[in-house]
């Protein structure tokens, strides 16, 4: 009898279990996640790269294209660069003007998550369920063939 109790509950709870997962899957429209799709596409043809912003604006301070390489060098290998101060002051600037690059992106980016017709917070959402659950990502990936 104690048997058939454990044996009712692990399938009243298991039952219960895929009910969730069903009503979890279910949790986008088809066109949320064509949306999603879409924008995801996005952002793997136009990723933010720190090291393209970062040539771009080696011209806007006053620290040589050797220099700076030698800086960036010695800093990727754990040295000290042995920075003068205003050399100091120019990283800085050129850190500021990368994450300058950063918000236009990102800015970019959300008036291009609206255009689709989603919202940044759903984009997310999706994004993050995307990343942990191979199997929301497989019916995605079906949806995007």
């Amino acid at each position: 009898m104690l048997f058939k109790t454990i044996l009712y509950t692990l399938i009243f709870f298991g039952l219960q279990m895929a009910h969730a997962q069903s009503k979890e899957k279910d949790k986008y429209t088809k066109e949320e996640l064509q949306a999603f799709i879409k924008i995801y596409k996005y952002t793997l043809d136009n990723p933010f790269e720190p090291l393209v912003s970062m040539q771009k604006n080696a011209s806007k301070v006053s620290i040589t294209e050797a220099r700076l390489t030698e800086i960036m060098q010695a800093q990727a290998t754990g040295y000290d660069p042995k920075l003068t101060e205003k050399e100091n002051a120019e990283m800085l600037r050129l850190k500021q003007l990368i994450e300058e690059d950063k918000k236009n992106y990102d800015k970019k980016l959300e008036q291009y998550i609206i255009s689709q017709k989603l919202s940044v917070e759903k984009y997310q959402e999706i994004k993050k369920q995307y990343h942990k659950d191979s199997k929301f990502q497989e019916k995605v990936n079906k949806l995007a063939l």
